[in-house]
């Protein structure tokens, strides 16, 4: 190969490279969310630290103000404004001091979702009941404290559900009737580590008709679930003794039932197990979470040891399906229908809005902008429904690709190169002329 064969097979490999340089580092393509740290592996963490620190969580206990005070303590961690709920209930005589932890995620609509779960317990560890539905709305919230969600999200930590729903009513009790109103849906998380299978329920049976109605919630919840093969299911067996999808009122969404406000209630139990062995026409309730017997209540079970020891892997992998279900929930649920999917579109404005554009050519620039506002007025729309998806893809796509066909201010690629070369040659030149100069004289 000849010397000028060499220098052009160099050139043109140098200019692909520096050409390469400005596609993929002139514009920075849009990262996606922020999702570094496994689902569930937060959760599994709380878990961890209340069956180690705070276990036996009773309703008005030193252990149930000092498991109030963590969760307060990590939600501040995390970024947010903590209020607490103080309410007062009379049991045998004795008056019961207890509290809500509340902290509230703005959101594109004034509208809210209410997630919540009961940290108190009987005289258990209380992991799975229920250490579990506390620990995935913890790490839910730490993982939506910056997500643009469609909806107001209000996360809430009730006190003594154990003694009789109490937390849960009196927020439900103190509710006005504008927030009752802007409520689009209630999320109950109770007892979600230990079952056999993931369940999801929801719906109130209608007196008139008989039928449930305001199940949209558990449909689009399970749509979306198998739309991430995370293995949830309604409670649809032939042993059930009550209407598919609903349940019955033993957990903290039926405060807000009761209110008339649609819920989603997260359980892991066994459905196909009736009530009593004996009789098993006479149906299941979902009272026996498990193959082998019951955990929740049930001193020596509920606990993270035994459970473990008894089910391996199978809590870790619970807590994470619900963990990665829950955010995508708050993105996608709407009485209108499920949305569609704006994670990659909210990531990719997020990165667009970080760009500064003043090193660029005005032209790049200007359609750059015309992309970021289109995408911006697509992330904003509610009204996209996962049958439209595609709009949202494009505007997607089309903001990052101008992101990434942004360039400097500079002359074509190739004048660029040939001016190096010139610089670089003259000074060689001169070193060789200086040299030759003090060697022939």
């Amino acid at each position: 190969m000849t010397g000028t064969m060499k220098k052009k097979s160099f050139l043109a490999a140098l200019m692909a490279f520096v050409m390469l340089c400005s596609v993929f580092s002139c514009g920075v393509t849009a990262a996606a969310a922020d999702d570094t740290a496994a689902y569930g592996a937060d959760a599994y963490s709380y878990v961890k630290y209340l069956d180690e620190n705070l276990r036996a969580r009773r309703a008005g206990t030193e252990q149930e103000a000092k498991a109030a005070a963590y969760i307060a303590g990590e939600l501040e961690s995390f970024g947010y404004e903590v209020a607490q709920q103080a309410f007062s209930y009379t049991s045998r005589g004795t008056t019961v001091d207890s509290r809500n932890v509340i902290v509230t995620k703005p959101g594109r609509s004034e509208k809210q979702i209410i997630v919540g779960a009961h940290y108190d317990s009987v005289n258990t560890a209380g992991v799975d009941d229920n250490g579990s539905g506390t620990s995935v709305t913890l790490e839910t919230a730490k993982r939506m404290f910056s997500v643009s969600t469609p909806y107001t999200i209000k996360f809430i930590f009730f006190g003594a559900e154990e003694a009789g729903l109490r937390g849960s009513k009196a927020y439900a009790d103190s509710m006005s009737a504008e927030e009752i109103a802007n409520t689009v849906l209630m999320i109950n998380l109770d007892s979600i580590l230990a079952g056999t299978y993931r369940y999801v329920y929801g719906g109130i049976v209608s007196e008139q008709t008989g039928e449930v109605d305001q199940a949209w919630g558990v449909y689009q919840t399970k749509a979306l679930a198998d739309e991430l093969g995370l293995g949830i299911r309604l409670n649809d067996t032939e042993l059930n003794a009550l209407q598919t999808p609903t349940t019955g009122d033993w957990s903290d969404h039926a405060s807000f039932k009761n209110i008339g406000l649609p819920y989603v209630y997260f359980e892991a139990a066994n459905w196909e197990l009736p009530d009593d062995p004996d009789h098993p026409e006479w149906g299941s309730t979902g009272a026996y979470e498990t193959e082998s017997g019951e955990v929740m209540h049930v001193p020596g079970r509920d606990d993270l040891t035994f459970i473990e020891q008894e089910w391996g892997s199978r809590a870790k992998d619970t807590l994470a399906a619900y963990a990665q279900l829950l955010p995508a929930m708050l993105q996608r649920v709407s009485p209108d229908g499920l949305l569609a999917d704006k994670t990659a579109l909210a990531a990719a404005v997020d990165a667009a809005k970080a760009v500064e554009t003043s090193k660029y050519t005005e032209a790049s620039v200007a359609a750059f902008r015309i992309a970021l506002a289109n995408a911006e007025k697509v992330l904003a729309d509610d009204s996209i429904l996962a049958g439209d998806q595609q709009k949202v893809d494009f505007a997607q796509k089309a903001l990052t690709a101008a992101q990434n066909a942004l360039r400097e201010e500079k002359g074509p690629v190739i004048d660029w190169i040939e001016h190096i070369f010139k610089e670089v040659f003259v000074r060689v030149a001169k070193v060789i002329l200086h040299i030759i100069l003090k060697i022939v004289f």
